[in-house]
């Protein structure tokens, strides 16, 4: 007894330490690595075999079993190992095992020969995971090939992540996982966060290059996990020992109007003496969309390095380079034809100027990031290791929407991290996890805005002030990430209990306002019951917290009060905001409560045949951020935001998988997500007015009180999408044929835009709207029939459900080469996903006045609709 004590305090002391010295807070970072385990024990009579070593043949690195047989690895890397066993019993056995991140795959030799015979044999990770309380879901490029037909999303995050269960999208297409809005999902990369503290969204490409899996967690994770109210996904990338040669895609996609090519080429290897391995991948393309109310034209590259250095099987220092640029063109309105103002934008300081060039210029959006890592990892012993990383992430996104939306903006990014995690299995039954962050950022952010003249933006000779354009922000966000957790397994291993807790804290640096600290408290519980090896019931708890955005806790609005540029100093737009609801923009932390029940169950666990899990979960988020001001009209009243926003999502996510057994048989998955998603504004930051602005037309008599009671008010939000349904189905014909199909199907989601120019949140027939040189006010709207009239109701209609259907294929042309043939939308359709009053360019869907309406009505029109077919097609080959 007085032994255990001196080891558990041996191994708890330097988390125990770490956990002092780090009282601060980290910004997310996701666990890499997963975790090899089993016991070994005599073939014949089932008794424990201690003191018998297991060695990673890859790798090198050795453990030894104790006196009950058990033994296990911990940080190791995803991928495919060999073990080996030096029982003179055992001798000859040795298994091909898949490792995942965030996973424990469990090896037992002998008494479960049949399990892992001798010889060679894979054994993938189970289906069912026993030690894992998340709702957790692995995506292999294996599943982006079979689903990998999406004209907007070949190598990109919302094509990989489709169809899994709790991510609905929107009729844009982008990522919202169980009832979360799309810059409320945390992704990492190899653990890196890349999300932006400006607007919580996607920092990079979303490309997928170097892409080897990634984890999708849709409710709570452990605390390692962290800094957004959704859920999370973490990309992890090759390295050379996962290819060991060079593969090389080409696509071509010129089918119905789509204009599409692309390279996807990657090489990788392991020098000669082990002791490094390299890879490297670029994904280039570029598309045309003919027809598209907002994107003409995209051209992307995406690049990706990474190096491994083994020093020994217990050091390792790994480097990763990523870097990518992306160039939109968008479709337009020339509102000019006389004349055009182009922006030079300076990101090294606080002005700005613009010009008037006599010309038209073609609307852009551009965006460009790197990322670069260095990462030491030592293993104290097979059961624990400590890893440092750092890091930096850069990225720039600039918008020359002037022609269809009479604004110009550019934001910037710095940020710097460095990562400490450490993990021990301390003994067989207890696992502890602890780790440190501290990430100092500066972000820059500035917006150009004409909406006074309705037409295009006034020259502006010289801004030689900060602030003084319509809208500015810089911040420099420092900020302290702590997690603790503990894993503890009960009852013969048949009970799993996860508790632990995240800490953060983030400093806002702000010139022009007061400066301030926010911080968050995260707790995680979560218990499994496996009464056998491929049940699984388990129940969680966790609250997930984010920082609000950074561009929004110093903003100055010269504009903010009549349109006349009255609030060019912090002090003035200070005494405006106090005046009325809106508030001073010391924004605090978002929160959100994550509940589930689940359960998964496997069947024919050991052939990885099939398995099943379904979950209920509610979701409840508040404190998120408003946009309030004090008039409805666009050129007036005050401007800011608050914590007002909340939101409230439950449901059930189900997800049937059928695994390969042999080369011919078939496999895919069908998954089904019921959802409920209730908001109190359309979105939760500043993309739409909240409701009641549409609804009592911004009534200046109202007062503070019922300001506040209409904001608690929860509606429909744009991805309320009841029903989501995913299958696919993949099945390899013959030696030289394969072939998937991939069905996607919704319910609808509810259109509830007002002008698409300006954003408002409900329909238009109770706001006044302007036509030309006619104002005109409570217009009757009606559908595209022009004859259903809508109730007055915040929510105006729903679209109905849609479905498309599209088929890849692989002609197998040898071992190394294949063709492929993908069709998305084989039938064709164009069902209608969203509504609007109006076009992309703001212009209103109008008819003029008559005898039946003499005020003239606006009506709703198609706003979105599902992509035309798209046939890409290409060659793969391995070299």
């Amino acid at each position: 007894m007085k032994s255990k004590t001196r080891q558990l305090f041996r191994w708890a002391l330097p988390a125990l330490l770490l956990g002092i010295i780090c009282t601060f807070q980290l910004s997310a970072f996701a666990a890499t690595t997963g975790a090899i385990q089993g016991h070994v024990k005599a073939a014949d009579a089932g008794t424990a075999l201690g003191g018998v070593k297991v060695t990673i043949v890859e790798t090198g690195l050795v453990a030894t079993t104790d006196k009950s047989g058990y033994y296990i690895f911990t940080g190791v890397q995803p991928g495919s190992y060999t073990l080996k066993t030096n029982s003179a019993v055992f001798d000859a056995s040795e298994s091909s095992i898949a490792v995942q991140a965030d996973s424990t795959t469990t090896v037992d030799f002998g008494l479960y020969k049949k399990i892992i015979s001798t010889g060679s044999s894979k054994i993938l990770a189970a289906p069912v995971r026993r030690a894992d309380t998340s709702t957790q879901y692995v995506i292999g490029t294996r599943t982006e090939q079979l689903t990998k037909s999406q004209p907007n999303n070949l190598y990109q995050f919302p094509g990989l992540v489709f169809g899994q269960p709790g991510i609905t999208p929107d009729p844009s297409g982008y990522t919202h996982v169980r009832g979360a809005d799309q810059n409320q999902v945390g992704f990492t990369l190899d653990g890196i966060p890349i999300t932006e503290h400006m607007t919580g969204q996607f920092a990079t490409n979303i490309v997928t290059v170097g892409l080897k899996s990634a984890n999708v967690y849709s409710g709570t994770a452990d605390p390692s996990y962290g800094g957004a109210t959704g859920g999370f996904i973490n990309e992890l990338t090759m390295n050379g020992r996962d290819i060991k040669g060079g593969t090389a895609e080409l696509t071509a996609g010129p089918g119905h109007g789509w204009n599409y090519t692309g390279t996807n080429l990657q090489y990788g290897n392991i020098t000669p003496n082990g002791k490094f391995d390299y890879y490297g991948s670029t994904i280039m393309f570029n598309n045309s969309f003919p027809g598209n109310t907002q994107v003409a034209k995209v051209d992307s590259f995406d690049g990706l390095t990474k190096l491994n250095y083994y020093a020994d099987p217990n050091n390792t220092v790994s480097f990763l380079y990523n870097q990518g640029y992306e160039k939109y063109l968008n479709y337009q309105e020339d509102r000019t034809a006389a004349s055009d103002y182009a922006f030079t934008p300076d990101s090294s300081g606080p002005t700005n100027s613009a010009f008037e060039t006599g010309k038209f210029r073609q609307d852009y959006s551009i965006q460009g990031y790197n990322i670069s890592s260095l990462t030491y990892k030592h293993n104290f012993t097979p059961s624990s290791f400590l890893s440092y990383r750092y890091y930096h992430l850069y990225n720039f996104v600039a918008f020359h929407n002037e022609n269809t939306a009479s604004v110009y903006s550019e934001r910037s990014e710095h940020s710097t991290g460095h990562q400490l995690d450490y993990t021990n299995q301390v003994t067989s039954k207890y696992q502890l996890r602890a780790g440190y962050a501290y990430t100092p950022s500066w972000t820059h952010y500035r917006s150009v805005v004409d909406p006074i003249s309705g037409t295009y933006l006034q020259p502006i000779a010289s801004l030689p002030s900060y602030g003084d354009i319509d809208r500015a922000s810089f911040v420099k966000p420092t900020a302290h990430t702590l997690y603790l957790g503990n894993k503890l397994k009960a009852l013969n291993d048949q009970v799993t209990l996860d508790a632990g807790v995240r800490y953060g804290s983030q400093h806002f640096g702000l010139v022009k306002f007061a400066s301030y600290t926010d911080t968050y408290v995260d707790p995680r519980l979560g218990v499994n019951y496996s009464p056998k090896k491929d049940l699984v019931l388990r129940a969680s708890y966790g609250a997930n917290s984010q920082f609000p955005d950074t561009r929004l806790v110093e903003v100055l609005f010269p504009t903010d009060y009549g349109g006349a540029a009255t609030a060019t100093s912090p002090t003035d737009q200070q005494k405006r905001m106090a005046s009325r609801y809106a508030q001073y923009n010391k924004l605090g932390t978002l929160h959100s409560n994550n509940y589930e029940l689940g359960v998964e169950k496997a069947f024919n666990a050991y052939k990885s045949s099939w398995s099943v899990n379904a979950t209920l979960f509610e979701r409840y988020q508040y404190d998120l951020i408003q946009y309030t001001r004090t008039s409805y009209n666009p050129l007036g009243g005050v401007r800011g935001y608050d914590n007002s926003g909340t939101g409230r999502a439950n449901g059930v996510e189900f997800i049937l998988n059928k695994r390969k057994v042999n080369d011919s048989d078939w496999n895919g998955f069908f998954s089904y997500t019921n959802q409920v998603s209730r908001a109190s504004s359309s979105i939760f930051d500043t993309g739409y007015l909240p409701y009641f602005y549409n609804a009592f037309s911004g009534d200046p008599n109202i007062s503070d009180a019922d300001f506040r009671q209409f904001n608690r008010d929860r509606y429909p939000t744009t991805y309320d999408q009841r029903h989501t349904v995913a299958i696919v189905a993949n099945k390899k014909l013959n030696k030289w044929f394969e072939t998937s199909a991939v069905l996607d199907a919704g319910s609808g989601f509810p259109f509830i835009n007002g002008l698409a120019s300006v954003g408002e949140g409900a329909d238009a027939q109770h706001s006044e709207q302007g036509v030309g040189n006619s104002d005109f006010t409570e217009v009757p709207v009606t559908l595209l029939d022009k004859q259903t009239l809508q109730p007055l109701n915040p929510v105006a209609g729903r679209s109905g459900w849609h479905y498309k259907l599209s088929i890849n294929s692989n002609f197998i042309l040898s071992k190394a080469t294949s063709l492929f043939l993908n069709v998305d939308n084989v039938l064709d359709s164009k069902t209608v996903l969203n509504y609007s009053t109006a076009t992309q360019q703001g212009t209103p869907y109008y008819e003029a006045p008559s005898a039946a309406y003499p005020q003239g009505r606006v009506y709703y029109g198609k706003s979105t609709i599902i992509t035309p077919i798209f046939v890409s097609f290409g060659v793969r080959t391995k070299f």
